[in-house]
């Protein structure tokens, strides 16, 4: 029996129901055994006045293990969306049990947030030669040093919505913007 809190104050202190079908009454803060360490990681992660769902009424069993919860709360001081940035590393797993209406599926990203203009500073770029940036100025009057290309296979997208897609991708700072006819597996057709 160990005090396991992070230094979060213990929000409440009393029995309640999990949505599992049985009642709980444990002080949070409190860590007694691994399983126990992953319910309080799941209600205490964050200063959020409720917490992030681990499930739901449906009852469909465990979503999140207290491994998973407990690795999550170590390496994450927050919960937030998803920084801009230059992603440098990514990392998808998948779990062998399925449950309708939920993935069973977990990707790590590692960003890179400080290779990038921030999204609310779009640039600026004249037309260039051919396959080359003859000017490419922000609005505060610098030159970018480092220009990410991002790029992507998409399917089952109506064609005549291309031209609007590239439309927007130039309206949010894109120096440039293409889509290239492709076939995916099993003879899918895409654009890239």
């Amino acid at each position: 029996h160990h005090s396991h809190d992070h230094g979060h104050t213990p929000a409440h202190d009393h029995a309640h129901d999990h949505g599992h079908g049985h009642d709980h009454d444990h002080g949070h803060g409190h860590v007694h055994d691994a399983a126990q360490a992953g319910h309080e990681h799941a209600h205490t992660h964050g200063h959020e006045e409720a917490p992030a769902a681990v499930a739901d009424r449906r009852d469909i069993g465990e979503l999140a293990t207290p491994t998973g919860l407990a690795l999550i709360r170590a390496l994450a001081s927050r919960c937030t969306d998803m920084p801009a940035g230059v992603p440098s590393v990514a990392g998808v797993g998948a779990g062998g049990k399925d449950f309708p209406g939920w993935a069973n599926v977990v990707r790590a990203v590692l960003t890179d947030t400080t290779a990038i203009a921030p999204a609310d500073r779009p640039q600026d770029v004249p037309a260039g030669g051919q396959g080359q940036v003859s000017s490419a100025v922000g609005p505060d009057g610098t030159t970018p040093t480092v220009l990410t290309e991002v790029a992507a296979n998409v399917d089952d997208l109506d064609h005549r919505l291309v031209p609007g897609v590239i439309d927007a991708l130039l309206a949010a700072g894109a120096v440039d913007a293409w889509a290239t006819a492709i076939h995916m597996k099993k003879g899918r057709p895409a654009l890239t």
